[in-house]
Formats: structure tokens, sequence, C-alpha cells
């Protein structure tokens, strides 16, 4: 798992790689797979992120740097400082 990987589970836990999770109150709730999805940054390189956490995590940091084109090291600099 890649660090960009890594940050995503740290920061949308909901978005396990499992079917069906069991929260603490009993409530069975399924979650989908890991599915991925493309990125395109504002210089032109590509990047790979899980479909389900992707805008969230996007959001978040647009919220964070007021920013809504950016460059992937931006964003890994971003993560790295959560």
């Amino acid at each position: 798992m890649d660090e960009i990987s890594r940050k995503i589970e740290e920061f949308c836990p909901e978005y396990r790689r499992a079917e069906k999770v069991v929260s603490a109150d009993g409530w069975e709730v399924t979650v989908r797979r890991w599915e991925k999805s493309t990125i395109h940054y504002s210089d032109g390189s590509v990047g790979w992120f899980d479909a389900s956490a992707e805008s969230e995590i996007l959001d978040a940091f647009s919220r964070a740097t007021g920013k809504e084109r950016f460059t992937e090291a931006e964003l890994r600099e971003w993560l790295r400082r959560q």
C-alpha cells in the first residue's frame, strides 16, 4: 500500500477494504470495495485514488488551501502534514 492509500485509509476510515463492517452500536453497514479512479493534476500528471474517498479528501484539501487546481506534490505534502 503506498503512502497516499495509507493516508486515504487514515483520513476516511469508513472506506476500509471490506464488504461489511459492524459499527459500535451494532448496525451492519455495507462498505464498497475500493475502486480506483484517476485524478488529473494541474501540472498534467495523473494519479490514482480510491473513488469512494476521493471527493472527501479533495474537498477537504480545497477548503483548507483555497485551491481548486493543484499538483500531486502539493496534495501529497498536505496529506503528509495531516
